[in-house]
């Protein structure tokens, strides 16, 4: 639509100006489930906990008034965060949001849920000392910290020698 202005002074000239007025719908939210995730199954019971995130999801032009999280036909929950119970194996969950508008989107993310794994232990290079004193004794410094573990739920770190423990960390 556009509007014209004319404006006239006492002497009788005018001048004018026009505006285009465009009305613009309501504009679609955007889904953000969150960045792909891969989870161990700690405690071994076949399952892992999983949090789903779609807090980054937005409305260009209002706000988001509902967060629905389903795998397949299977409705997990609402809410931007949502913590669920995942089996073993690969699974697709899909956030539709939707706007104070009406509007929706959908995006999906990837959930792996892996078996748990032994951790990786990297006790440092071989080492080499000569006994200086001829005291039986001598400070080494060991450092484990390349040790991994691939599902991430390593709960400790420990340094035996000859049976004795001479470093324990959490």
């Amino acid at each position: 639509t556009t509007v014209t202005l004319t404006v006239k002074d006492n002497d009788g000239l005018e001048g004018t100006d026009t505006v285009d007025i465009t009305v613009v719908g309501n504009q679609s939210p955007l889904a953000d489930a969150g960045n792909d995730q891969t989870v161990g199954d700690g405690d071994d019971d076949g399952s892992a906990e999983v949090t789903l995130d779609g807090s980054g999801s937005s409305d260009p032009d209002g706000s988001i008034v509902g967060y629905a999280w389903k795998k397949g036909a299977t409705i997990l929950g609402t809410g931007a965060l949502l913590t669920v119970d995942l089996p073993l194996g690969n699974h697709t969950a899909t956030l539709t949001v939707t706007d104070n508008g009406g509007a929706t989107d959908e995006n999906t993310v990837l959930i792996s849920v892996i078996a748990n794994q032994a951790p990786v232990a990297d006790a440092g290079e071989n080492q080499s000392l000569s006994d200086a004193d001829d005291s039986g004794e001598e400070t080494v410094t060991l450092d484990g910290s390349n040790s991994f573990d691939p599902d991430g739920d390593r709960k400790s770190t420990r340094l035996n020698s000859s049976h004795q423990i001479i470093s324990y960390a959490v």
